[in-house]
């Protein structure tokens, strides 16, 4: 078993340092090469993958063996529990030369080393009841050298060989950033002494490569190997930085990408491979890196004016924190933004956010370590892990390391500050694992570390770098907040893809300014108007028969119910405000109500008077007058003020802005709305009541006198106007479809239905004026409308009123004997006097009908003046009159002729003629 595992392990390194791809692990390519090989390198040979795994099975068998024996010897068993060390670690700090208060300063790192290393020594020194952590040493010590900001080679030069060159020191810490690590390095190379970095990350610093070749380190080595052999890194290399973001643009559908990196070798390097990666993800589009000289206007307007002629999906760039800043504030200035774009550095700096602000959000970029990570490999309960300081249960550890760190320095750790404690976990390591101190061993045992912790894991390449950490990629969310979205296992939100445009951050609420508004204001302008002439035509005319009949005061209350009906859609826009979410109630409350009400009570009355028309009843007592209906008005209004009152006083209608896209503000809209619907079904409810009840009055009105009934256009209107309300109620509950299309809809219905009930109960009025039928038109009170073939008009009644008997037999005899006489006259002469017979008859036929036409006029005037007056006596005259033609069964056009004592003498019957053309007389 023993054998075996270690031949895996053993096979596992070798392909590594092969450069053969590994499930899990980023695939190294020959760093001679522009593309990635098709094949596997060892040095600056090239083998064919098919060859490679043939031939080299055996040799790596054989390898594994005798590294195994070897191994055996120096670090392969663990120390037992009566083994101890004490050990002593040098540390180089960039401690002056910065501001240590600036977020990210050489400084601020500095301080931040210094903090794990004090916490550190608490930890292995007091221990941790709950974890085993490193168990063989006993006491640590750290000892400090400041190296300004490490620019200055020679300052960082003789610190450091002040630490290698002493041998009390176990370990070196290298100084923050890969520029000083580097020097540190080659001030060190020449001495047994284990330099550990937690803060270099340039492949350069730990590899051979073309533009490094001939510098310290590199002499005499081929491209690719190992620069320094006492060198181990304990965080990822540069080259794995955007290959993360690389990934899920590929992953979100993104065929377009392009690069662009400042002139430094840990930028280049960052963008080379994460080109590579989107040549192997399937990019179709790449765009090759751009060097970009920060310091240079023309060279930012060259590579923005580039970005948005070829619009790329997605955007990386290599840079640091100064050149992070100012693309962001130039892409603003520009109003550009790719559906993706992720930069290097300067994300996940508490200074960034402090500069920039909301400006980051969406933004993403690489990091090496965050607090959340969920991953296996951050767990340091795993039986693999030999550095366990963090594996308590019931919190994971990379929360367990901030919250120490948080407790002792009062803010949260920057992976820069989990970079220092991963490499101290990688000296504790090295000394548990060769269970010596010995420079051979605890190097040997650093070259094959692979340890889960709360940094990740840690694992040693052929370069001494970390092979197998992760990056991890960030992305600011609309809050400003620091997501995860990538790896996946770990993610704490998915990717924003595409990311909103600097347009779309902004919520710019504008009231009326879209299409649909406006068309809306001029549809309710039109209304309004319509409404408006329609009233002042009717009090033009309120004295006309037709007019008159509809009672003209409730009409212009119930016109202005519809006018406020109109004007609550200027209060029901796309978007609202105060004003809009106040009135909007008020108007739709009181605009319904006084909408139905009055016609309603007008209807009331005149069902009222033709029902007690026949019974012993004073209509005094009945209290129709206008006064009256005016007091019962105010009475079916009380309802609708009580809701409206409550509703503004407990819940009122307030303004909401409602987010469809959370990040996308620009889509958002403000409208009005209540805790709890109660009062608006409440209102809804009493307007539905008031309907059935206009609905039940107009059918039981439809006997009265032509004057007075409206029950068919009542029916008409009453149709129209419910059925739009009922399809908008529909529609709007639905919300199916975009706002500007409900907004559409309920604009076009509520129109509808305000000219839909003006049309149908109006228009037949309005007719009767212009077409002067009102003057002529029929009052008769009718039992049953079929017996009418037109009620409008009494001369054209099928019930003709008929001549008495006696003045027909007078009226036959004298046109007897008439034609007698004209006998044997010439036909000419009897022609001529024939059309003088029917002109005479004409003219009689209209004075007949102007005297029906006055006696008609002078019965609608007694009726009305004694209704308005109360007049009894005129009451009783109708009612004497109803029971008179009820008894003798005749039309309600006939007249009773009694005597005063009750006798019914045969009175006599005028006839009137119909006029008939002279060819239908002849």
């Amino acid at each position: 078993l023993l054998l075996a595992f270690k031949f895996a392990r053993l096979r596992r390194q070798a392909c590594a340092d092969l450069g053969a791809p590994i499930i899990g692990r980023k695939e190294t390519t020959h760093p001679n090469a522009s593309q990635p090989p098709t094949g596997y390198f060892l040095g600056d040979e090239h083998f064919s993958p098919a060859v490679t795994r043939r031939t080299m099975l055996l040799p790596l068998l054989l390898l594994g063996l005798g590294n195994f024996r070897a191994d055996a010897f120096t670090y392969t068993n663990l120390c037992n529990s009566s083994d101890s060390f004490n050990i002593t670690i040098g540390v180089l700090l960039t401690e002056s030369g910065s501001d240590p208060t600036t977020d990210g300063s050489r400084a601020w790192r500095a301080t931040e080393t210094r903090n794990v290393t004090n916490f550190f020594k608490g930890l292995v020194e007091e221990g941790n009841p709950n974890a085993t952590g490193v168990y063989v040493i006993d006491e640590i010590n750290f000892e400090y050298a400041d190296v300004g900001t490490g620019s200055n080679s020679t300052l960082v030069t003789a610190k450091t060989v002040e630490m290698c060159s002493n041998p009390n020191y176990d370990f070196v810490i290298a100084p923050f950033s890969s520029g000083a690590t580097q020097t540190a390095a080659i001030a060190c190379m020449s001495y047994d002494k284990i330099l550990i970095s937690g803060g270099a990350a340039s492949e350069a610093v730990y590899s051979c490569l073309e533009e490094n070749q001939n510098s310290a380190g590199c002499s005499g080595k081929v491209v690719g190997t190992r620069r320094f052999d006492n060198l181990f890194g304990a965080i990822s290399l540069s080259s794995s930085y955007m290959e993360p973001a690389v990934t899920v643009g590929a992953l979100n559908g993104a065929s377009s990408i392009a690069f662009f990196n400042e002139a430094s070798l840990f930028t280049s390097t960052m963008c080379d491979q994460a080109q590579r990666a989107a040549v192997q993800l399937g990019y179709t589009n790449i765009i090759p890196s751009y060097t970009l000289d920060r310091t240079d206007d023309a060279s930012w307007n060259t590579l923005f004016n580039d970005l948005e002629n070829k619009k790329p999906d997605v955007v990386i760039g290599c840079v640091l924190t100064a050149a992070c800043e100012r693309w962001i504030q130039e892409a603003e200035s520009r109003n550009y933004l790719p559906n993706f774009v992720a930069l290097s550095v300067c994300i996940g700096s508490s200074g960034t956010v402090a500069a920039l602000g909301n400006r980051l959000n969406f933004i993403a970029g690489p990091v090496q370590w965050d607090s959340r990570c969920t991953d296996a490999s951050c767990s340091e309960r795993s039986t693999l892990a030999v550095v366990r300081y963090y594996n308590q249960s019931g919190i994971l550890a990379p929360v367990a390391f901030n919250n120490e760190y948080l407790n002792y320095s009062g803010i949260n750790p920057s992976y820069q500050a989990a970079g220092s404690q991963a490499a101290l976990y990688s000296a504790a390591y090295a000394v548990q694992r060769a269970c010596s101190t010995g420079y051979r061993n605890m190097l040997a045992a650093l070259d094959d570390i692979s340890q889960p912790s709360f940094f990740g894991r840690i694992e040693a390449s052929r370069l001494g770098a970390n092979q197998a950490k992760q990056m991890i990629l960030l992305q600011y969310n609309q809050y400003t907040e620091e997501q995860i979205i990538a790896p996946l296992s770990t993610n704490t939100m998915r990717a924003i893809y595409p990311i909103p445009t600097w347009d779309e951050r902004v919520y710019n609420k504008c009231m009326y300014c879209l299409e649909e508004e406006r068309g809306m204001i001029g549809i309710v302008v039109v209304n309004s108007v319509m409404l408006l002439c329609l009233a002042g035509f009717i009090i033009a005319y309120r004295n006309h028969p037709a007019i008159k009949a509809t009672s003209v005061t409730f009409v212009i209350i119930s016109l202005f119910g519809l006018l406020c009906i109109n004007l609550s859609m200027v209060t029901w826009p796309l978007e609202n405000d105060a004003a809009t979410c106040a009135a909007l109630p008020w108007l739709v409350g009181i605009g319904v109500t006084l909408f139905v009400s009055p016609i309603a009570l007008k209807m009331w009355r005149i069902k009222t008077i033709f029902d007690n028309i026949d019974q012993p009843v004073k209509i005094t007592s009945l209290k129709l007058d206008d006064i009256s209906l005016l007091k019962r008005l105010a009475i079916m209004m009380l309802p609708t003020l009580i809701i409206l009152v409550l509703w503004q006083t407990i819940d009122p209608l307030s303004e909401v802005v409602e987010q469809p896209d959370p990040i996308r503000p620009s889509k958002n809209y403000t409208i009005c709305k209540s805790e709890t619907p109660a009062f608006a079904i409440l209102l809804l409810s009493y307007f539905l009541l008031l309907l059935v009840v206009l609905a039940g009055l107009s059918f039981a009105t439809r006997k009265a006198w032509n004057k007075f009934k409206e029950s068919q256009q009542m029916a008409f209107a009453l149709y129209g106007f419910i059925v739009c309300t009922v399809v908008l109620v529909a529609l709007q509950a639905s919300e199916q479809g975009s706002r500007e299309y409900l907004f559409v809809v309920r604009v076009a219905f509520i129109t509808i239905a305000i000219w839909t009930w003006c049309v149908s109960l109006y228009g037949p009025k309005i007719w009767a004026v212009c077409s002067r039928e009102g003057e002529t038109a029929d009052t008769i009170m009718i039992s049953n409308a079929d017996n009418l073939k037109r009620p409008t008009a009494l001369h054209q009644s099928s019930h003709t009123p008929q001549i008495p008997k006696k003045l027909r037999e007078m009226k036959e005899a004298e046109d007897n004997s008439q034609a007698e006489a004209m006998e044997g006259k010439d036909p000419k002469q009897q022609a001529v006097e024939y059309e003088a017979k029917y002109t005479a008859l004409q003219h009689e036929n209209v004075e007949l009908a102007g005297k029906i036409k006055l006696l008609e006029e002078r019965i609608i005037k007694l009726v009305e003046e004694k209704v308005d007056a109360m007049n009894e006596s005129s009451v009783e005259l109708i009612r004497s009159r109803h029971k008179i033609m009820t008894s003798r069964g005749a039309s309600k056009a006939n007249l009773d002729m009694r005597s005063p004592k009750g006798a019914s003498p045969k009175s006599p019957k005028i006839k009137v003629p119909t006029p008939k053309s002279p060819v239908a007389r002849n």
